[in-house]
C-alpha cells in the first residue's frame, strides 16, 4: 500500500463517503514532491514504495504499512548530510524523488540542512487499523541542532552503542519496547570498601563496595564507574579510582579491577565515568511511547539544559535516568498504568504543570546533588491500577546548603485507593538523619576525620485523598503527612526518624452503631437500620477506605473500601469476605490515625503532633 503521512494537502483524497465522493475530489499538486495518482489512492494497492516529502526544512517518509513487506529504516543524519537506508527487498524510494535528493541501492542521499525529520506511517485520515505496527527505524545517529525528530514505527532502535540521536525535539512512538543505552545517577553517601574475595569463593579477586541498592541508583555489570573514598576529595578534584562493574548483587558492587583502596566504612562519591555513551543528547522536550501490551522504555538521556519528559505505555515499565549535573527533569504526563515507573536526575525533579501526573502501579525516585545545591523532588501522582494503593519509594540527596525549613520530597497524591510509602530518603551530604544528643541531626562533615553533627532542613510533606500507609521515612528535615487516614505499613524495617512529624486525617465519615453485614456477588453489603439517615449523611462517599471495628466476627472487622452507596445500603468492592450477621454496635470510619492493632511507629520523632 502506498501510504501518504502528515500532510494536510492530501487529506482531500482520504475524506469519509462513497467512492464516487472520493474519486471526484480533485489531486492538488505541489512542487518538489512525487506526482500523485487519485486511482491508485482509490485502489489501495500494495505497493512497497517509500514516498518522500521535503519541503521548508522538513524531510517525512511516509511507510506502507503491510504486514508481507515491513521496512526497515536505517537513518543518519547532521547538520549538513542525510543518509536513509531500506535494508532488505521489502520497499523502495519513489521514483521521483524531491530536488536535491538522490537514491542509489536503497540509500537516500541529500547534502544540505535537514531541520525536521519525520519518519511515520499513513495519514490518520486513511483509515487502516494498527498503522505502523510492522517497519523498523534504526537510528545510527541523528543530529538536528534546533530541530525536532518524529518516528512512528514498530520498533524503534539503534544500530551500535554508539549510536546518537541529538535533537532538542524529540518524538518516538513504537509498539515494541523503546530500549537505549542506560546508566547510573551519582551517589554520595555512606558506604564500605570490602577486600575481595579469598580464593575459592564467588567473585574472588574482585574488590567489592557495600551501598545502597545500587540497581535502583541505575547501575549494572558492564558500566565503567569513577569513585572517590579520599576524605578530602569531593566533585570538583580529579582524585578518582576508575573501575568496571563485574557485577551486582543487591548493595554489593563487585569491580573487574582491584584498585587496592583502603577497606572499611567510608564517605563514598561514584558516578558514571562518562555520559558519552548516552545515546539521547541535548533534547530538551522528549516524548517516548510504546503501544504494545507490556512494551517497556528504558534510556539514560544526557540535556545540558532542563528537560521536559512525557512518557506513555501500555502496562510496561518506564525508566528514565537524566545523568546531566545542574539541570532536572521537568515531567509532563508520564503513564504506565499497572508498570513501574523509575525516574532519576542529579538535579531537581518536579512537575511541568499542576495538572499533569505520573501514573503507574508503583513509582520509584532518585533526585542527588553532590554540591551544595538544594534539589528536591515535587511531583503529583495517581494509581494506575483502580481500587489498588500506589507504592512510592524516593531518594532525595541534598547539598550541604539546603535551608532548614526546606521541603526536599513532595508529593501530591491523587490516588482515591490512597499512597503506600514503600521507603522515603531526605539525606544531606549523603548522609540520613541521625539521633544524636536527643536530637535528630546529620553529619555536616562527613569528608572529615571526626563528625560534626548539625540541624538538618530536608523535610518531607505528603498529600493523598487516598489513606497513607507509611512504612519506612528518614529526613533530617520535618515530616508533614495528610491523607483520609494514617495507616501504618506491614514492613518488618518499618520506621520514621525525623526531628518533627504531623499526621492530618481528612476522612470525616464516622458511624457507630446497628449494621447488618451480608454477602453479595456484585460485592458485600452494610446496612443500616430502616429508621437511620442514609450512609452519605455520614461523610461516606464511593471510593473511601473504611475501617470497622467491634463486630462479632472477626472477618467482619478490618479495612475495606466503597464501591456504591445507596440509601442505606453500602457496597464494598470486595465480595465474599463478610460474615452474615447483625452486630448492634459497630463503628466504621474512614478518617483514623493508626489502629489499636497496628499502631504508627515513630523511631525518633521528638515533636509530634496528630
Amino acid at each position: 500500500m502506498t501510504a501518504f503521512f502528515g500532510f494536510s494537502w492530501l487529506k482531500p483524497l482520504f475524506r469519509t463517503g462513497s467512492n464516487q465522493s472520493r474519486s471526484k475530489t480533485p489531486v492538488r499538486r505541489k512542487s518538489n514532491f512525487v506526482s500523485l495518482c487519485a486511482e491508485a489512492l482509490e485502489d489501495r494497492l500494495a505497493l512497497s514504495t517509500v514516498n518522500v516529502f521535503y519541503s521548508d526544512g522538513t524531510l517525512a517518509l511516509a511507510l506502507p504499512n503491510d504486514s508481507s513487506s515491513p521496512v526497515t529504516v536505517g537513518v543518519s543524519i547532521s547538520s549538513n548530510n542525510c543518509s536513509i537506508t531500506l535494508t532488505g527487498n521489502s520497499a523502495s524510494f519513489q521514483d521521483n524523488l524531491p530536488s536535491g535528493f538522490s537514491s542509489t541501492n536503497n540509500i537516500l542521499s541529500y547534502t544540505g540542512t535537514i531541520s525536521n525529520l519525520n519518519i511515520g506511517g499513513p495519514d490518520t485520515t486513511l483509515v487502516i487499523a494498527g498503522a505502523d505496527t510492522y517497519d523498523t527505524v534504526t537510528f545510527v545517529s541523528a543530529t538536528m541542532p534546533g530541530g525536532t525528530l518524529t518516528v512512528n514505527g514498530g520498533t524503534i532502535n539503534t544500530s551500535t552503542s554508539t549510536s546518537t540521536i541529538n535533537v532538542p525535539t524529540v518524538s518516538l512512538t513504537s509498539v515494541n519496547s523503546l530500549i537505549f543505552s542506560t546508566m547510573g545517577v551519582d551517589y554520595q553517601g555512606s558506604a564500605t570498601i570490602n577486600a575481595p574475595p579469598a580464593t575459592g569463593q564467588p567473585f574472588a579477586g574482585y574488590q567489592y563496595i557495600t551501598g545502597p541498592e545500587w540497581g535502583t541508583y541505575g547501575y549494572k555489570a558492564g558500566d565503567n564507574i569513577i569513585y572517590s573514598v579520599d576524605n578530602s576529595a569531593n566533585y570538583n578534584t580529579n582524585n578518582y579510582s576508575s573501575a568496571k562493574i563485574a557485577t551486582i548483587i543487591g548493595t554489593n558492587m563487585y569491580l573487574t579491577t582491584d584498585p587496592n583502596d583502603t577497606t572499611g566504612p567510608c564517605n563514598l562519591i561514584l558516578q558514571p565515568a562518562s555520559e558519552s555513551t548516552t545515546q539521547i543528547t541535548g533534547a530538551t522536550n522528549l516524548t517516548l511511547n510504546v503501544t504494545g501490551p507490556g512494551s517497556s522504555i528504558s534510556a539514560a538521556i544526557y540535556a545540558n539544559a532542563s528537560i521536559t519528559l512525557n512518557a506513555t505505555s501500555n502496562n510496561g515499565s518506564i525508566t528514565i535516568l537524566d545523568t546531566f549535573n545542574d539541570a532536572g527533569l521537568v515531567l509532563g504526563n508520564i503513564n504506565a498504568g499497572s508498570g513501574t515507573i523509575t525516574l532519576g536526575a542529579n538535579e531537581t525533579i518536579e512537575m511541568a504543570t499542576p495538572s499533569a501526573r505520573l501514573t503507574g502501579g508503583a513509582i520509584n525516585l532518585i533526585s542527588t546533588s553532590g554540591n551544595a545545591d538544594a534539589t528536591s523532588i515535587a511531583v503529583n501522582t495517581q494509581g494506575g491500577v483502580p481500587g489498588q494503593s500506589l507504592l512510592l519509594s524516593a531518594i532525595v540527596t541534598c547539598g550541604a546548603g539546603f535551608g532548614e525549613t526546606s521541603t526536599a520530597i513532595s508529593i501530591n497524591d491523587t490516588s482515591p485507593a490512597g499512597l503506600t510509602i514503600g521507603s522515603l530518603l531526605a539525606e544531606q551530604s549523603g548522609q540520613a538523619a541521625t539521633f544524636n544528643n536527643n536530637n535528630v541531626e546529620y553529619n555536616s562533615t562527613p569528608n572529615s576525620s571526626s563528625a560534626t553533627y548539625s540541624v538538618g532542613g530536608a523535610g518531607i510533606s505528603i498529600s493523598s485523598i487516598g489513606p497513607v500507609t507509611l512504612n519506612s521515612i528518614s529526613a533530617t528535615g520535618d515530616v508533614t503527612v495528610s491523607g483520609s487516614s494514617i495507616l501504618q505499613g506491614n514492613e518488618q524495617s518499618a520506621n520514621i526518624i525525623t526531628p518533627e512529624i504531623t499526621l492530618t486525617a481528612t476522612g470525616t465519615g464516622s458511624y457507630q452503631g446497628q449494621i447488618t453485614f451480608a454477602q453479595g456477588s456484585g460485592g458485600d453489603t452494610l446496612s443500616l437500620p430502616t429508621t437511620a439517615n442514609p450512609w452519605s449523611s455520614y461523610g461516606f462517599a464511593i471510593g473511601n477506605t473504611i475501617f470497622i471495628a467491634n463486630a462479632l466476627s472477626s472477618a467482619n472487622n478490618g479495612i475495606f473500601t466503597i464501591a456504591s452507596l445507596s440509601g442505606n445500603t453500602l457496597t464494598l468492592t470486595q465480595s465474599f469476605v463478610l460474615t452474615p450477621e447483625i452486630d448492634n454496635n459497630v463503628s466504621v470510619d474512614n478518617g483514623i490515625i493508626g489502629q489499636a492493632s497496628a499502631p504508627v511507629a515513630l523511631t525518633t520523632a521528638p515533636l509530634f503532633s496528630a
